[in-house]
């Protein structure tokens, strides 16, 4: 990167001759001069002229001058008279900024159209919200799947913004690691909206969360299971207490063997995962924190009916795409393996907590999404981000949202018009100037006061796309939890007390220990005895 001027005042240095930038992006120049500035690299390539609002300088990337025919950029000193956190006014991302060019006793000035937007900001819309997060998500998603993006707003101006932990370009941050796109972006969104939001972005969220363990650990437990039953084998991570997000390839071998559900054991992380054949990308993200040492991720397997007893099923951790949170530490990662054993006994584990994610694989083209919430017993609405896949960039289409009680749904509050209401509601979405938004309508869904736990779906229609190929849609849905995960709640009542240790205790004594929920399994050795009663009782005991 050759170094970079500007000067904060308006004053410009005297020139020799006057020149300007014509049409082509060369400077037309009088008969007295020979000093031109061409800025026909930049605009051949404008990502090289993308910023963060908080970036304290302007580059001079694509941007040549010539004497004559020599080209003396090397030997020139071009400068601005502003900064972009200067230039941003919080809703435009376009800029058309004056510079100047000196070489010797010579100077000439250009234009150059620049890029400037929130770090973070994924869907260009001016401001961080939840939705970004759910878009960088959904890339992961989408890459893992289809191999193509699920952001391509403003070309690739998106994809740029969305880079939340990218480092600024100047030598004294170089320790934020590389400006890649990862679930970690997702991460300091999220810490970013739960501290308040106050400061901006960067001093506040990746000053605070800069932690740079030097090691980590990820751990598949094992477990055991007859022919057709569902078996859960717990992921656990050590990474120094200072986790701040995770993303992972798990694999297994063994024909039949099937992930059908995936869950994070814990409220304060947001995870995902997308299967492909016998692998699966896993991930996650805390809320609002880093993220302690323990368990992390919790996966469903069904045994195939065809197994037989003693077979064996190893579970393991194949690539660590992101794992730490102020530094990715995916190299220094070390994994341990589990293993699925069939036998003649019923699972010790019952799995009914673990929730089915759907995964978005297929072949498609373009795609609508309504995304999936998971949300405590007794809330009253939730919003549902709805976007579209594959960087399609419509400019109008239909929608049809359907839900059954105890779900309703009012409003479609960006739709041009709508009608219904309730169970069904029916849209239309016009943007005819620069195409919809990929988070083109957030729903808010009410959710009636006589809802129990469950999984209730949230279904789409779509008509009237343009765009050609292949269009799919995937329905949504909204997950009311029966009760938090508290390890160590044996009877299952949402709290962990003495009377878990006296249910843990009795069954043990009944010969049914097949009947108490994996939650008991205080100690995480992934057994049911007498020695997680003990352990409640010292617990509890304050020993």
């Amino acid at each position: 990167m050759k170094k970079i001027f500007y000067v904060m005042s308006a004053m410009l240095t005297m020139t020799l001759a006057f020149c300007f930038v014509n049409e082509e992006g060369h400077s037309d120049v009088s008969a007295e001069s020979v000093l031109t500035a061409d800025t026909s690299q930049a605009e051949a390539d404008p990502s090289c002229q993308f910023y963060y609002s908080d970036d304290t300088e302007f580059f001079i990337d694509g941007i040549k001058v010539f004497y004559g025919d020599e080209d003396v950029t090397d030997n020139s000193v071009i400068y601005f008279n502003t900064t972009p956190e200067t230039t941003y006014d919080g809703t435009n991302n376009d800029y058309t900024l004056a510079f100047t060019a000196e070489y010797e006793d010579m100077s000439c000035e250009g234009m150059v159209d620049v890029k400037i937007g929130l770090r973070g900001d994924a869907n260009c819309d001016g401001k961080l919200t939840l939705n970004d997060a759910v878009l960088i998500e959904n890339e992961v998603l989408q890459n893992y799947n289809a191999s193509k993006s699920a952001l391509a707003a403003n070309d690739g101006f998106g994809i740029f913004l969305a880079n939340a932990d990218g480092r600024m370009r100047t030598s004294s941050h170089k320790l934020y690691g590389l400006n890649d796109l990862n679930i970690g972006d997702a991460f300091f969104i999220s810490s970013y909206l739960g501290s308040g939001n106050k400061g901006t972005f960067y001093d506040n969220v990746l000053l605070k969360n800069a932690a740079k363990p030097k090691n980590g650990n990820i751990s598949i437990t094992s477990a055991q299971g007859m022919p057709g039953d569902t078996v859960v084998v717990f992921v656990y991570e050590n990474c120094e207490r200072s986790l701040g997000a995770f993303d992972f390839e798990c694999s297994w071998t063994g024909e039949g063997l099937e992930l059908i559900g995936t869950d994070s054991t814990r409220s304060s992380l947001y995870t995902g995962r997308a299967v492909k054949g016998q692998s699966a990308e896993i991930w996650g993200y805390g809320k609002s924190s880093l993220v302690g040492d323990g368990r992390i991720a919790a996966l469903k397997f069904q045994i195939p009916y065809s197994a037989t007893p003693c077979d064996t099923y190893n579970i393991g951790v194949s690539t660590v795409n992101y794992f730490g949170a102020g530094a990715d530490i995916s190299d220094y990662v070390t994994v341990s393996d589990g293993t699925i054993t069939v036998t003649n006994t019923p699972s010790l584990f019952n799995p009914r907590y673990i929730n089915y994610i759907p995964d978005l694989s297929g072949d498609y083209d373009a795609g609508v999404k309504v995304w999936d919430r998971e949300v405590p017993y007794g809330t009253k609405s939730v919003q549902l981000p709805v976007m579209l896949l594959g960087g399609v960039k419509e400019e109008s289409f239909y929608i049809n949202v359907k839900c059954d009680a105890p779900l309703s749904i009012n409003e479609l509050k960006n739709a041009e018009s709508y009608t219904g209401g309730g169970n069904e509601i029916k849209g239309i979405y016009i943007n005819e100037d620069s195409g919809l938004k990929l988070d083109f309508e957030t729903l808010t869904v009410n959710i009636g006061d006589n809802a129990v736990p469950g999984t209730y779906p949230v279904s789409i229609q779509v008509s009237g796309m343009e765009s050609p190929g292949v269009i799919k849609t995937f329905d949504g849905s909204i997950t009311i939890a029966d009760k938090s995960y508290v390890f160590g709640d044996a009877n299952e009542d949402g709290k962990m007390n003495v009377q878990d240790a006296a249910f843990i205790a009795a069954k043990l004594a009944r010969g049914q220990g097949s009947q108490i929920c994996y939650l008991a399994d205080y100690n995480e050795d992934n057994k049911i005895n007498v020695v997680d009663a003990a352990k409640i009782a010292r617990k509890l005991a304050g020993k």
